[in-house]
């Protein structure tokens, strides 16, 4: 008994290795994937949430052979829209040059938890790195007439956080 007691009070002394995390306003993402080629990706979730059933979402990708974010956002609209003919994409521009996609996309609605994804994606060029791309995404798993009314509130409140954040990795312990 004393053996099990001395291993849980060292077991509990010891400083917990937690996920580095990404801040978009006062929302924090934590560190859930990461994969490193073809294109490196690292996606990020609240605390609590799963891939299987997320309702927000950041990620980090990088494509070494782009160079030209506008281009990319703006094709990458017109992509989602060919793909979704449901969905609905706007390019947004403010006062400092930042460039955000933002779209709403639905799920087949056959599948057994459909949804709506609502995306702002902001891209930039990296000499030597490549075209970085940052995503915010919210998961809305009940298709109502409530929807728009649940993404313009997201809108308000995230689009001047994103279109401002770093997405620079804080340590999370």
């Amino acid at each position: 008994m004393k053996r099990l007691m001395v291993a849980a009070l060292v077991l509990f002394s010891m400083p917990l290795q937690a996920a580095p995390f990404i801040a978009i306003g006062d929302l924090h993402l934590y560190l859930a994937s990461q994969t490193r080629s073809p294109s490196p990706l690292k996606e990020y979730l609240p605390t609590g949430e799963k891939f299987e059933s997320w309702n927000r979402l950041a990620s980090i990708r990088i494509f070494s052979n782009l160079n030209d974010p506008g281009a990319y956002l703006e094709g990458l609209g017109k992509h989602v829209v060919k793909d979704n003919p449901a969905a609905h994409y706007q390019i947004l521009k403010n006062g400092s040059g930042t460039i955000v996609l933002d779209f709403l996309t639905f799920s087949d609605l056959s599948i057994p938890k459909p949804f709506a994804e609502w995306n702002l994606m902001k891209a930039t060029y990296v000499p030597g790195k490549g075209l970085v791309l940052y995503q915010y995404a919210m998961r809305i798993y009940v298709i109502d007439d409530a929807l728009p009314g649940k993404v313009i509130a997201e809108r308000n409140k995230v689009l001047t956080a994103f279109a401002n954040a770093t997405f620079a990795e804080a340590d999370g312990g």
